[in-house]
């Protein structure tokens, strides 16, 4: 099947602004006009160590790992992956995600980034998983690593509601999305051109920025007075606070 007519795994997180590699325009540009995201060289040796890694996990793990990029359909028509594979253990059924990753983007860690985690919490609703592993290999270094993933029910929730408000309103409704800076750093051969501000726009942000200080300022004087005003008032059955009501002291 046409990976354009659906969202996939690798979509999600680029969907949801995350992705470092693809921004909601470029997913878009590939559903409606059929533009394929262009290839890479650590793309290209991803899926070559792909294989690699799955037999290294199954070896450790002493598991089988079958329906390596089998298409799972999920209860929305259009949502939709392929998972780098699915296994047994003690009965229970798990999805395996497998990244190659440099030893300068794993220095950026800190546990699963977020991106990946979104990735396989689609997969795991796709398949009907609910535990998972991220099995890692950094290449600089030749480190390996496993991360263990329970499904996120309320997590998926949230995150299939926005992918079918987006799918909708911009596959469907044919609308391009917002783009992002990083879409015009990648349209702009010699970089984005910067315009100096008119002596007119400086000026007004540096009243916006007084403003914003002063009604600082006023929010705090004001919280004072309908303190002090409620404190006192509170004396005097007959009071009322600033909102019409009756203000009775106990």
């Amino acid at each position: 099947m046409n990976r354009n007519s659906y969202i996939g795994g690798s979509d999600v997180a680029a969907i949801l602004g995350l992705s470092k590699y693809r921004t909601p325009d470029e997913v878009w540009e590939s559903k409606v006009k059929g533009n394929d995201y262009t290839d890479n060289p650590a793309m290209m040796w991803g899926r070559l160590l792909e294989p690699v890694v799955i037999k290294h996990f199954e070896n450790s793990n002493g598991v089988n790992v079958y329906d390596n990029n089998k298409l799972y359909t999920s209860d929305v028509e259009f949502l939709k992956c392929h998972p780098d594979g699915l296994y047994h253990k003690n009965g229970v059924l798990h999805l395996l995600e497998v990244k190659t990753v440099s030893t300068a983007a794993y220095s950026q860690w800190d546990g699963m980034p977020l991106e990946y985690y979104c990735q396989v919490q689609h997969n795991m609703y796709c398949t009907g998983a609910r535990k998972a592993v991220l099995a890692y290999l950094v290449l600089d270094s030749r480190f390996y690593g496993e991360i263990a993933v329970d499904y996120d029910e309320e997590f998926v929730q949230k995150q299939n509601d926005y992918l079918i408000e987006w799918w909708n309103e911009y596959v469907v409704g044919n609308k391009a999305p917002l783009k992002l800076l990083a879409d015009y750093e990648k349209t702009e051969p010699n970089g984005l051109v910067q315009i100096e501000a008119t002596d007119e726009v400086k000026v007004a942000i540096d009243r916006i920025k007084e403003l914003k200080e002063q009604i600082k300022i006023l929010e705090e004087e004001k919280d004072k007075l309908c303190l002090l005003y409620t404190s006192d008032a509170a004396d005097d059955l007959l009071c009322v606070d600033l909102g019409g009501r009756r203000i009775i002291k106990q």
